[in-house]
Formats: structure tokens, sequence, C-alpha cells
């Protein structure tokens, strides 16, 4: 009975430090396939800063509504995107998958923010809204901010999709 405490213990200890060994945020194996990075910060589609602006000034103005494809254009982004998603830390390529209608593979999907901060572990605060033309991601926009103008309550958004001004959140809102 005394050897079982020490042993349990010593197995206890190995089982944390093998649990431990990687990060959350690092992928555990390579990606077999086309990777997407969040945070390449490549913008074919137009500015993102400006896309940010647009978005912010619908929501000082309390526009009532408006097609996310318009603030799109009045940002002067091209009009090659037929869906955007929101990824947060909740995000896998898996979910990522289905609402995009995307094929990435296993941990394709690069510079998912992380669920906590690594300086004072608060959660983070970083979105990105990622735009898609024909299953392929092209474009991510990183809101850097607690709660971006941009909410989305459904899957992903076209172009055409309606946007309403929500006071009680300061937003800009799927219906």
């Amino acid at each position: 009975m005394r050897w079982i405490v020490p042993n349990v213990l010593v197995l206890a200890m190995v089982a944390v430090a093998v649990s431990g060994c990687g990060s959350p945020d690092e992928p555990t194996a390579p990606c077999l396939g086309q990777a997407f990075d969040l945070k390449s910060g490549a913008e074919p589609l137009g500015s993102g800063k400006r896309l940010i602006e647009e978005f912010a000034s619908a929501v000082h103005n309390e526009v009532e509504s408006v097609a996310v494809g318009e603030l799109t254009a009045k940002a002067g982004w091209s009009g090659e995107w037929d869906r955007a998603v929101q990824v947060s830390f909740l995000t896998t390529v898996e979910s990522f998958n289905e609402k995009a209608g995307t094929h990435l593979a296993e941990n394709c999907l690069l510079g998912i923010p992380s669920r906590f901060l690594t300086n004072d572990d608060a959660p983070t605060s970083n979105k990105f809204t990622v735009f898609i033309r024909g299953g392929e991601p092209v474009q991510a926009v990183d809101w850097q901010e607690p709660r971006p103008d941009l909410q989305m309550r459904v899957p992903f958004v076209t172009p055409d999709s309606e946007l309403t001004y929500y006071a009680s959140e300061y937003s800009m809102r799927t219906k």
C-alpha cells in the first residue's frame, strides 16, 4: 500500500506533462493540402481596414438596413466573393468547411484565434470574417475588437444578405 500512493503520483505527473506538450494553437500534423492563413494580410478583394470603417460608419449612422455587398462595394472591394463566414476560437476546420462550403483538409486553416491571450489569459477579442469565392477562401478580415460591427446570427452571409442596425448591440446584424 505504501508504494501505491507514490506510483499513482508519478503516473499523474507523467500524464500531466505529456498532455501539456504542444499548444492547442499549433497543428499536431502538417497540412496535407491547400492551406489558408487567416493572418496572412493578403487583400485581393480590397482593404480590410476600409471594410471595417464602412461597417463602423453604418453603425455610427444607425443605418436601418443594408446588404453586405453594398458595404463591401462602398469600401472599394471587388465583387469576387459569394459567401462570408465568421471565425473565432471556437471554429474547427470541420465547422468552417460546413459553413463556408470549402474542403480544407485538417490543420489547413491557419491562424484560428486562441481562446486566451498569451500575456494575461484573458479571452481574446479577435474574430475574423473570411470571404469565399467558389468554395475557396479568398480573404480574411481581422476585426481586432471585442464586439465587431458585423454580427452574424446565421452560418454565413452572401452579398445579398440584409443587415439591420441593432442599437442594443451597437452593431450591424443579420436578420
